[in-house]
């Protein structure tokens, strides 16, 4: 599924505005089709006592021109959250669940669109939120 690749620099701004109404409802109509439940625990360590006590939601929003930090984090410490989410402007296979964000690079629009999804879809499932920033070096 496509989501597009931005919006036209020569476009108004009403029909920018439009655009980006009718993309973020594609979007939503995608974001209600997907299983937004860890993939079998693949998550949770057993050996970890606070894994359950303390429920953490990590965010990071990463640039999709670059996911490297963001797979790195996966694969390393991202284990010890019990909510990983990755928001970006395109989609890869590897960093799921995953919030799509058209086309964006901008930090701000990644972690507005971020905290939404995290309200939406995990506020009764944790207690504290990290958004994880890439560096940058």
């Amino acid at each position: 599924m496509g989501l597009g690749r931005g919006l036209g620099a020569r476009s108004s701004q009403p029909q920018r505005l439009q655009m980006q109404m009718e993309m973020q409802t594609k979007i939503q109509i995608h974001i209600n089709e997907v299983d937004r439940k860890p993939a079998k625990r693949s998550n949770q360590h057993t050996l970890d006592p606070l894994y359950e006590e303390i429920r953490i939601l990590c965010m990071i929003p990463y640039n999709y021109n670059s996911p490297d930090t963001a797979k790195y984090v996966k694969r390393t410490w991202g284990k010890h959250c019990n909510v990983l989410l990755f928001v970006s402007g395109d989609i890869d296979g590897e960093l799921e669940p995953y919030v799509p964000v058209i086309n964006s690079t901008d930090t701000w629009t990644l972690v507005q669109q971020g905290l939404m999804q995290a309200y939406l879809f995990y506020a009764d499932q944790i207690d504290w939120f990290l958004r994880v920033e890439p560096s940058r070096s």
